[in-house]
């Protein structure tokens, strides 16, 4: 029983002293770390002490408080508690969608390249079909060169010959295949091969064949040459000449047209007759008789007499409104708009 309410007791004690103030026990702690020292030198020197169980509690409550609420001293920041990593524990789907993920992007990249070999594939294929096709028809009398005539080629070995030297590229077995038989290319290549008129070479393991330009004489091309520089010098001409016409032209398409032409001299032909009349009658003197000659002097008399008057009315008129009005006669006449007529 005794045992029992010594627990209790230091339980009730334990939840009283969070509530005491700091400096309290920091003094408390000091005088019972000093008992504590006066009994552990008894107990060295040989005297035994029996320390009650409440008091045992106290001390190691005391103690434990004393070393959380150590001051700090000033100046020093208290030191942070470094903060805790976040361990994330991986699991197995996210690994199974980590490694689907990969293999989704693989495809893709797979996907990517053959799409890039299929594009330079028809591109060489397109490249292939714009070259000029090796013609089978190619072995007439008349289109072989002086300088071929002499190697004595026959048959589809001169057939094949002519078609290197006037397509002029390197091609191989497949392509010739195309046209001709296939025994007959290799036979025919191998006696060329032999005559030095064709070189072999190999490519990524595959066979090209090609001209050899030391044993061909291209005469033509200097002929093409010389027709070259001709030609040259009569465009520049006929760019001369394009330049007048063009010139010639712009000024022609500025005039009249034909109809407007026609109109215009029916106008001036009209105004010729009328002009030459005037003159003819001018040089006779019979423009006018004495007759009206009066009668055009009397009506000037008649119109000189009516203007009289009326310049009088029209005198008397504005004496009367500028009288009336208190207006000079040159003010008056500025307002009605009649100065200067």
């Amino acid at each position: 029983m005794d045992e029992g309410i010594s627990e209790i007791e230091t339980f009730g004690e334990s939840e009283s002293f969070s509530t005491v103030n700091n400096s309290k026990s920091d003094v408390e702690s000091d005088e019972e770390s000093a008992s504590v020292e006066k009994n552990i030198s008894e107990e060295s020197s040989g005297e035994e002490e029996v320390i009650p169980r409440n008091k045992r509690s106290r001390l190691s409550m005391r103690k434990s408080q004393s070393s959380l609420e150590k001051p700090v001293p000033k100046g020093i920041p208290p030191k942070k508690a470094p903060p805790k990593k976040a361990t994330r524990s991986t699991t197995k789907k996210e690994v199974v969608k980590k490694e689907r993920k990969k293999r989704e992007v693989s495809k893709k990249i797979v996907k990517e390249l053959d799409s890039e070999e299929s594009e330079s594939d028809e591109k060489e294929v397109k490249s292939v079909a714009s070259q000029p096709p090796v013609s089978n028809n190619t072995a007439d009398s008349d289109d072989i060169p002086a300088h071929i005539k002499r190697h004595n080629l026959k048959g589809s070995t001169l057939k094949i010959f002519l078609s290197f030297y006037k397509s002029n590229r390197p091609t191989s077995v497949p392509e010739l295949s195309i046209v001709f038989p296939k025994k007959e290319v290799t036979a025919a290549l191998d006696e060329l091969i032999k005559k030095n008129l064709i070189m072999e070479k190999l490519y990524n393991k595959a066979k090209i064949f090609m001209m050899n330009s030391q044993v061909c004489d291209y005469e033509e091309e200097e002929v093409y040459e010389s027709k070259l520089v001709d030609l040259k010098d009569s465009i520049s001409v006929l760019k001369d000449e394009l330049s007048g016409i063009q010139k010639g032209l712009a000024e022609i398409q500025n005039q009249m047209t034909l109809d407007e032409l026609k109109e215009k001299i029916e106008l001036l032909n009209g105004q010729m007759e009328l002009n030459n009349s005037n003159i003819q009658k001018i040089e006779k003197g019979d423009l006018c008789t004495e007759k009206e000659i009066e009668e055009i002097r009397k009506k000037i008399k008649n119109y000189e007499k009516i203007l009289k008057e009326r310049n009088s009315i029209f005198k008397t008129v504005m004496d009367a409104l500028c009288e009336n009005l208190n207006k000079k006669k040159n003010e008056l006449l500025e307002e009605m708009g009649i100065l200067g007529d």
